[in-house]
């Protein structure tokens, strides 16, 4: 799309070099430069934080050497706290342990009536029986098993009761280093079984910190970085300088078929201070005439210079990278005379390869169109009488050949259309190839007839 205003993009210096980078299709290129470049401002904002030693970075330092110190002292393992845990409950409750296993253990088996002498009593008896009935045969099976089971319980039990032991000073140890534990925990506002992993997350932290202010290497990201860039830059200002050379050739030769024959365009591609796009300031410079020396175009173009400039450039950016469609709306603005033929003969051109529309005041340029639309706005009060305002309706007609040839005459005459703008509309006609209109022997004031078989040039 170039718009009636698109040339004065060309004023920024900015538009030009994604003009440039556009036609040479140095996009991807850029992309990478660009991203190079974050890398490298984000390793030499860390360069310049380490350097600065902001207060909040020794705050927080120093808060995670104190609470390592604290933890690090009580030398806790892994999984220490749910032993201490379990250790200290049994410690607390040996008496009760050893009282309950052991009478546990005289019921089962080695006590009078003991549950195993019971059992053997009727398993003994039912084994009898079964010789009466085998029915009971497996019931008597059930009981001896269960008779096991319940002997080696009690035997597990015995040996517990001897295992344990009632020691005080192991319980006193033990609650001493379970209180050590609990201690720091509440210093820290964990939970104690937290305790040892808080204490790797703190390690982690602070080695990151001091790997943060280790300058040396920082430095050395940072310089990596720049070097990362500084390659790429320059791959991409050489690229820049082919591309530019190019594309001022291709432009001048353009401004020539457009009515400056002497013009020449001048892309000069300088060193400028590194950024994302890269290190390069891209200015167009032209040279309007024959000797000139070439001025940046913003300080020196005239508005139909720009206007040619800025066609000149899209015909050939089109060309150079082709697209389905263009849109030219009024971009022959400030453009009149025998350039104007010139550019209704080079949107001619552009429309064998591609689509074309073209908004124009030009009947130069319309009768080159292969397919003409007249556009018309009317206007009638919102509510008649009163200061609502207007409402604004737009016509769009499709011409016929005949319609067509009194639209490029009236294009041609203003309001008053004449023999004479009639014959001068139908050469122009016949001279893009466009429509064959017969000339009336005598004009009536009548549009002419359209003759039978008449077909439009597509």
């Amino acid at each position: 799309i170039h718009g009636q205003h698109e040339a004065r993009i060309l004023m920024r210096p900015g538009a030009q070099r994604e003009l440039l980078d556009r036609f040479g299709k140095l996009e991807p290129q850029v992309a990478a430069v660009g991203a190079t470049y974050a890398q490298w401002q984000q390793a030499e904002k860390a360069l310049d934080e380490a350097r600065r030693g902001s207060r909040e970075h020794e705050i927080r330092a120093e808060r995670l050497r104190w609470e390592l110190q604290e933890i690090e002292q009580l030398r806790l393992a892994d999984g220490e706290w749910e032993e201490l845990s379990n250790e200290q409950k049994r410690l607390a409750h040996a008496k009760d342990l050893i009282e309950g296993a052991d009478a546990a253990s005289i019921a089962l088996s080695r006590g009078d009536g003991a549950v195993t002498e019971t059992l053997a009593g009727l398993e003994h008896r039912l084994r009898a029986l079964s010789g009466l009935d085998a029915v009971l045969a497996p019931v008597a099976d059930l009981i001896d098993s269960a008779s096991i089971q319940l002997d080696e319980a009690g035997s597990e039990l015995a040996a517990y009761v001897q295992r344990m032991d009632l020691d005080p000073q192991r319980l006193a140890e033990v609650e001493q280093r379970v209180s050590a534990v609990f201690t720091t925990a509440r210093k820290m506002k964990l939970p104690p079984e937290r305790l040892y992993q808080h204490q790797e997350e703190l390690r982690a932290e602070h080695a990151q910190l001091a790997g943060a202010q280790d300058l040396d290497a920082l430095q050395a990201a940072a310089a990596d970085g720049r070097q990362a860039y500084d390659t790429q830059a320059q791959s991409l200002g050489k690229a820049r300088r082919a591309v530019a050379a190019r594309l001022a050739a291709g432009v001048s030769e353009q401004l020539g078929r457009l009515g400056m024959a002497k013009a020449r365009l001048l892309v000069a591609c300088e060193p400028a201070t590194a950024g994302p796009a890269g290190a390069d300031a891209i200015e167009f410079r032209i040279a309007a005439h024959a000797g000139a020396v070439p001025r940046p175009v913003a300080k020196v173009a005239s508005g139909g210079e720009l206007s040619r400039l800025g066609l000149a450039i899209t015909v050939l950016a089109a060309q150079a990278n082709p697209v389905p469609t263009l849109i030219f709306d009024e971009a022959d603005a400030g453009i009149g005379g025998a350039v104007a033929a010139v550019v209704g003969e080079l949107m001619q051109r552009l429309a064998s390869s591609c689509q074309v529309f073209c908004v124009t005041h030009l009947p130069q340029v319309a009768s080159r169109a292969d397919h003409q639309l007249k556009v018309s706005k009317t206007s009638r009060p919102l509510k008649p009488g009163s200061n609502a305002g207007d409402v604004i309706s737009s016509q769009v007609e499709a011409l016929t050949d005949e319609l067509r040839l009194e639209e490029i005459a009236r294009m041609l005459g203003g309001r008053r259309i004449t023999d004479t703008t009639r014959a001068h509309a139908r050469e122009m006609l016949d001279a893009g190839g466009r429509i064959s209109v017969r000339q009336p022997e005598m004009h009536t004031g009548k549009p002419p007839r359209k003759r039978p078989g008449q077909q439009v040039e597509r």
